[in-house]
């Protein structure tokens, strides 16, 4: 999953079989990874913003933001927080 638009900037580099699926919503990302076996999610995070590391599987940074691939356990977390259904909050940024 990929939070906001997806560019397709992962696909070539990642070996992706499949396109990411973007979501623009904490509900439709919940919904997603209640309905699938293996989950990922991607986000742009302020480099500033502190991550626990039990909940995701990597980050780096990127541009001026840092790439963030949460796991099952930091997806849950994400979609309860406030303000993610917007791709434009800071917090949350769908695009780079």
């Amino acid at each position: 999953m990929h939070f906001g638009k997806y560019h397709g900037q992962y696909q070539f580099i990642g070996r992706l079989t499949q396109p990411l699926v973007p979501l623009d919503t904490k509900e439709a990302i919940g919904e997603y990874a209640a309905n699938h076996d293996k989950v990922a999610l991607i986000t742009y995070e302020a480099r500033t913003r502190a991550v626990n590391q039990e909940d995701v599987y990597f980050q780096q940074p990127f541009r001026s933001k840092k790439v963030v691939l949460w796991n099952r356990k930091g997806i849950a977390k994400l979609a309860k927080l406030p303000g993610v259904n917007n791709p434009e909050n800071d917090l949350h940024q769908g695009a780079p």
